[in-house]
């Protein structure tokens, strides 16, 4: 691979295409949507059953930014220095995380419950958290009952473990093209034989878990976009205007598509096996058809000044929202204001969690992102 070929690819790595901010705030909005609990109404209901895409869209974005940077790192210097890469993401997720993680601790003792033996199961498995092993924790050791502050931090383990996997196959294998390409297929078939292996087991809640939270059921939504990322670094159409509005409207149409014809609950083995792949599809058609793509639909969407913000801040939105979520309802709770108008209620809730993320950024993501500046090798 020349230097040239990399060219399409450039402005996005270095964090210029706002295209990306934009995704970022309607998959972190989708997401925070999806937590808001509300039966007596049609449009909450719809974001309570398909909200849940956000996570699969951040996966697949994540898997897409993280191959660009490597492409652009072994380009440059001919080889990925391992821990410098380690040791940026240590800085972009862990500030935020242990200061999430230590307030979500404070309302799981305090506010949501004072029975011992909750607080007791909470000491018992708080190492989970650190050691990045949240979703396995809520697979086989969380108990029913227990207050679902942290829960949303599965998803930040998952990533985890593809952030140690990826870098390591990538800067060891790119090169040798033939196995690189095979161990990646392997690693897109390991998640569909896990999801059949789980679902297949019967429709249990341990098996259903499983197959939602592992992170070997989950790492192909990622895997998706990093070969998207593979394919728009190397080919040059993708700079066809007309192509990337097809790819837009295709994904769209998948999306449609995928969300009628499976169901949310009509058929549970294809809910949970089938349907990530298509929407990781659908993800990275829309991720690939958007950069750089100034027609007036994606400047109006995804390039507006709220998007671009709530996009900026969506990792400290997404940490902190159901830890201000569960405080916030113990509140109403206590003045028995849980009944009201569940528009309302969701106002209360997203925009606290705005507020509440507008100030982990600035005052603790931002001052470590440019910490991090020293560890970085591409330019």
């Amino acid at each position: 691979m020349n230097k040239n070929q990399l060219l399409p690819y450039k402005s996005f790595i270095n964090g210029t295409v706002p295209e990306l901010n934009g995704m970022r705030c309607y998959a972190v909005l989708l997401v925070l949507l999806h937590h808001i609990h509300s039966d007596s109404d049609i449009i909450m209901n719809w974001f309570k059953v398909y909200g849940w895409y956000g996570v699969n869209f951040f996966f697949t974005l994540s898997g897409f930014l993280i191959t660009g940077l490597l492409l652009k790192e072994i380009n440059q210097n001919s080889s990925i220095d391992l821990k410098a890469f380690w040791m940026r993401r240590i800085f972009r997720l862990w500030p935020a995380f242990y200061t999430c993680l230590f307030f979500g601790s404070l309302v799981i003792l305090f506010v949501t419950t004072k029975r011992p033996e909750v607080r007791q199961e909470f000491y018992e498995t708080l190492f989970f958290y650190p050691l990045a092993l949240a979703n396995y924790l809520e697979i086989y050791i969380r108990k029913d009952g227990f207050p679902l502050v942290l829960n949303h931090f599965w998803s930040l383990a998952v990533e985890e473990h593809f952030y140690l996997l990826w870098p390591i196959l990538f800067s060891q294998f790119y090169k040798r093209k033939v196995f690189f390409w095979l161990s990646t297929v392997v690693l897109l078939i390991i998640p569909i034989y896990f999801r059949f292996l789980y679902i297949g087991s019967g429709e249990t809640k341990i098996q259903i878990f499983k197959t939602l939270f592992s992170t070997e059921t989950n790492i192909d939504s990622m895997l998706y976009g990093c070969i998207a990322a593979l394919f728009y670094s190397r080919y040059n159409i993708l700079k066809n205007i007309l192509l990337k509005n097809i790819f837009q409207i295709t994904s769209l149409a998948l999306l449609i598509f995928t969300f009628h014809s499976l169901g949310p609950r009509e058929n549970l083995g294809h809910l949970l096996t089938i349907e990530p792949i298509l929407l990781s599809l659908a993800s990275c058609l829309f991720i690939l058809g958007a950069i750089e793509n100034s027609n007036k639909l994606n400047n109006f969407f995804l390039k507006n000044r709220i998007a671009l913000y709530i996009g900026k801040i969506s990792y400290s939105l997404y940490l902190t929202h159901y830890i201000l979520y569960t405080f916030n309802y113990g509140i109403l709770s206590k003045f028995h204001l849980t009944s009201i108008n569940s528009y309302f209620i969701g106002f209360i809730q997203i925009s606290t969690s705005i507020l509440a993320s507008h100030f982990l950024f600035h005052y603790i993501e931002s001052p470590f992102l440019k910490m991090r500046k020293k560890f970085t090798r591409v330019h």
